[in-house]
């Protein structure tokens, strides 16, 4: 089954560069950026202190499976973007300051950004010991 994803994947990518090129459009890095394959997986993190996002982050970075991303979510007055600058791993980092986006859940917000086959939401100030996330991007190539 992963085999078949990862062909369906770069059949995509080789499919849009030709026709960037047949456009007569430059295939740049930020193109083939665009063109990864999908992560297995979306892990959002909804984050109101530092110390405590922090923490996650690190262990996330930590990993020994990286096939996922992670979409930080920030609300309120707390800004976060410092925080990601020394993990080496795909973060999107949303910033809500407004009362609409304060209701919305951190799921729904970070769906708009994930790239991810499967989106799973994490906690702020959890540890996760370096092969946890294995077990569910094996999983879900599985199914």
């Amino acid at each position: 089954m992963a085999i078949m994803s990862i062909r369906s994947d770069l059949f995509q990518q080789l499919t849009l560069i030709r026709e960037r090129r047949r456009a007569g459009l430059p295939v740049d890095k930020r193109t083939m950026a665009a063109l990864r394959p999908a992560p297995a997986l979306t892990l959002v993190l909804e984050g109101d202190a530092p110390e405590k996002t922090r923490k996650t982050l690190l262990s996330l970075d930590a990993q020994t499976c990286r096939k996922f991303e992670v979409v930080l979510v920030s609300r309120g007055g707390v800004r976060l973007e410092g925080l990601i600058q020394d993990i080496g791993l795909p973060v999107a980092y949303l910033h809500v300051g407004d009362a609409a986006g304060r209701e919305a859940s951190a799921g729904d917000l970070a769906a708009r950004l994930a790239r991810g086959r499967r989106i799973v939401g994490i906690e702020a100030g959890r540890v996760y010991p370096p092969g946890h996330f294995a077990g569910l991007i094996e999983g879900g190539a599985a199914s």
